[in-house]
């Protein structure tokens, strides 16, 4: 039983209440009416019942009940401000076994005859996962015959040119380490689907590895096997078999058996993916599913270990990296090509780091880039390094990495060319000798580091807009750009996230902010990116695409709460948390996709003014395994994006890497690093972005067409 009680009132209401009641007349409540503001499976939904008394309510000591069927999925954390009786908010609830007990507003005497409308908020009632027919029952302390609403139906189609949301389920399969999955769907009323030409779309959570490539025999659609399956990022099309038609309302069953070698990389619940089809065009989110624990996941113990030395804030650190065998995936061969090390935010990466400074299992890297603005490390393995061997990557102090703030810490690691983003254990970073550290929240100026070949520091580059926000947990204080502002209100850590009022963080980074109350729906505009925000839904939705949130965003004394770091950096922002005492800072510059490495010049040169100017390739050595040919022309992309099928790309001179994606924009996760003088073939194309295969390896990933030329 799970009681929430505001203020206690609603004990005593029921102490006032009873030793003055007399016995119920066998009545019953009339003209029960219920209303739904969504009515498609799955999703959060504001409730509007309304009925007529036939008894009168007595305000504070009366109660009415609402009895939900079997398999409504009640918030655990219901309380009396998501109900209200007549626009005044109850002071006490209770639910318990389906029943919903609602205490009729101190000082509101409900007369016989007059009409009750209770609203129950979305935050508290989630539409069932099935579809079907529902009712709902009401009684009050007075009329204590049970009355019954007129049924309503959940649907699970979320239009009426749309697919039904999916059903997945997932098993184990014996003597594999990947799952079964069971995708499940209808097509709507104008949906059929012909073999041989239509195709089925699956977009698949960012948390779940695609391989490259799956073989169609490793696919059935209604038990026919796929004639055709691509994959590209976190999408996979399916082209119906031959000869299968699955008409107007049919159902449609996609199974991926364990041979298909799709991954999860730890056990999830509340997990959704889109489903779509080449007629049904609209991308549904699926009903939520669990993916359970297989022999595959890393458990914490196989985490990379990251050892800092020393470990206090501010200080110029070695860094030790200890990866176990098979914990970082790389694709491109028999030998890893690299890795790719994110620090945590608030370190500073120097401008350049000689490679021998950098030593992977002993032996030195063959090249080092480093992006400070993303504190990212990329450095390119020796020949000998295999993905099924231990790997220690050791930095040493030379390097002039400068530790972040005190916190508990992790670093993200991926191989250069790869699909899997690990994160390390925890590592602390602990306060000095002083007892704090100074937080930097620009990390392009770095201090000067004694070492043998002294890295020269770049002046930054003049940046067009810079938003700076600092706010505190549990303080209505803050500043934007250094001016004293007042919050509506306060941060709070929710779990290990801080939730922060989305309207003040949005605008103060210079977002356009916009909240629909009858669709319970939050909007950010900045650029050319567009997130939208649910209430209560771990589902939001980035420039189209649906992603999926650590933390549901809260409506808290009618102010929506989002996560901070979710919000800041799909805008482009950077967050530098050091401890719950200190300010958290959010600082957004206008920043490309890629964020060119500055390498040191020659001691006889000055040190370049410029950190996006093209680099000195001497002074970087970086491995170029297949250099374009000289006297191929480069250009632009043409108009017409037919004629770019079957044409190479590859970084621009002015660029030191671009970022591999696993779809056609930023929001889509890193899948590695291009280098210069790597070619891939273009064979798809799409707004501005370009789907390209490595001939070498096989590997897919999208490139922007900003950064690359085509040949």
């Amino acid at each position: 039983m799970k009681k929430i009680i505001s203020l206690g009132l609603i004990w005593i209401g029921l102490l006032v209440w009873a030793p003055v009641s007399l016995p119920a007349a066998e009545t019953a409540v009339s003209n029960v009416q219920v209303r739904i503001s969504d009515d498609v499976t799955g999703r959060p939904a504001q409730y509007e019942i309304s009925f007529i008394t036939t008894q009168e309510l007595n305000g504070g000591k009366d109660l009415i009940y609402v009895v939900f069927p079997d398999g409504y999925p009640i918030n655990s954390q219901i309380r009396a401000g998501h109900i209200s009786v007549n626009g005044q908010v109850t002071p006490g609830i209770d639910f318990t076994r389906r029943t919903l007990s609602i205490l009729t507003p101190i000082g509101m005497n409900i007369a016989a005859g007059q009409t009750v409308r209770l609203n129950i908020s979305d935050l508290a009632v989630t539409n069932p996962s099935q579809s079907g027919y529902y009712y709902l029952t009401v009684y009050t302390a007075k009329d204590q015959i049970r009355a019954q609403t007129d049924s309503f139906y959940i649907s699970d189609y979320a239009a009426s040119d749309t697919v039904s949301k999916a059903s997945v389920t997932l098993q184990d399969a014996v003597g594999y380490r990947n799952q079964q999955w069971t995708v499940t769907f209808r097509t709507s009323a104008k949906g059929m689907l012909v073999g041989g030409s239509d195709y089925i779309y699956i977009t698949f959570p960012y948390n779940v590895i695609l391989p490259s490539n799956i073989n169609s025999a490793a696919v059935t659609v209604n038990q026919r096997q796929a004639d055709l399956v691509t994959v590209a990022g976190d999408r996979v099309y399916i082209l119906l078999p031959w000869g299968l038609s699955v008409p107007a309302g049919g159902e449609v069953t996609a199974v991926f058996t364990a041979q298909a070698g799709i991954e999860a990389n730890m056990a999830l619940q509340d997990v959704t993916l889109n489903v779509w089809t080449s007629v049904d065009t609209y991308p549904v989110t699926s009903n939520s599913f669990y993916v359970p624990e297989t022999g595959m996941i890393y458990q914490a113990s196989r985490d990379p270990e990251v050892i800092p030395t020393p470990n206090t804030a501010g200080s110029v650190a070695g860094y030790t990296i200890r990866i176990q065998a098979n914990t970082v995936d790389d694709i491109t061969n028999t030998f890893m090509s690299g890795y790719v090390l994110t620090f945590p935010s608030g370190s500073q990466i120097p401008a350049a780091i000689s490679p021998e400074n950098v030593r992977v299992n002993g032996t030195v890297s063959k090249g080092v880039l480093t992006v400070p603005q993303k504190w990212e490390i990329i450095l390119t393995c020796p020949d000998n390094i295999r993905p099924t061997s231990d790997v220690t990557i050791t930095i040493d102090p030379a390097a002039g990495i400068v530790n972040p703030g005190p916190a508990l810490h992790r670093m993200d690691i991926m191989a250069l060319k790869g699909t899997q983003l690990v994160s390390s254990q925890s590592f602390e970073i602990r306060a000095g000798s002083g007892g704090s550290s100074s937080v930097v929240t620009s990390p392009t100026p770095m201090p000067t580091i004694p070492a043998v070949s002294p890295i020269p520091t770049p002046t930054p580059a003049p940046v067009s807009s810079r938003k700076v926000v600092q706010l505190t947990i549990g303080s209505k204080n803050a500043l934007l750009n250094g001016t004293p502002l007042t919050l509506d209100a306060e941060p709070y850590l929710d779990g290990n996230l801080t939730m922060v009022p989305l309207r003040f963080v949005a605008e103060g980074l210079g977002a356009e902010v916009s909240y629909d109350s009858a669709k319970s729906t939050g909007t950010i505009k900045l650029g050319g990116k567009e997130i939208t925000l649910w209430p209560k839904s771990v589902l939001a939705k980035v420039d189209g695409n649906f992603v999926t949130l650590e933390k549901a965003p809260q409506l808290v004394n009618g102010r929506l709460m989002v996560p901070l770091r979710f919000v800041s950096e799909y805008l482009g922002g950077t967050v530098v948390f050091v401890s719950i005492q200190a300010p958290i800072t959010i600082t957004l510059d206008t920043v490309g996709e890629t964020v060119p490495a500055a390498v040191p010049a020659p001691t006889s040169a000055p040190a370049p003014s410029d950190p996006s100017a093209p680099s000195d390739p001497a002074a970087a050595p970086v491995p170029t395994p297949t250099p374009a040919p000289a006297s191929a022309p480069t250009t632009t992309a043409p108009a017409a994006s037919g004629s770019l099928i079957g044409k190479h790309i590859s970084v621009k001179p002015e660029h030191s890497n671009v970022n591999l994606r696993r779809g056609p924009g930023t929001d889509y996760g890193k899948v590695g690093i291009l280098l210069p003088g790597e070619i891939a073939e273009i064979i798809e194309a799409q707004n501005e972005w370009y789907h390209v295969r490595f001939v070498d390896y096989g590997m897919e990933a999208w490139v922007s067409a900003e950064y690359v030329n085509i040949s």
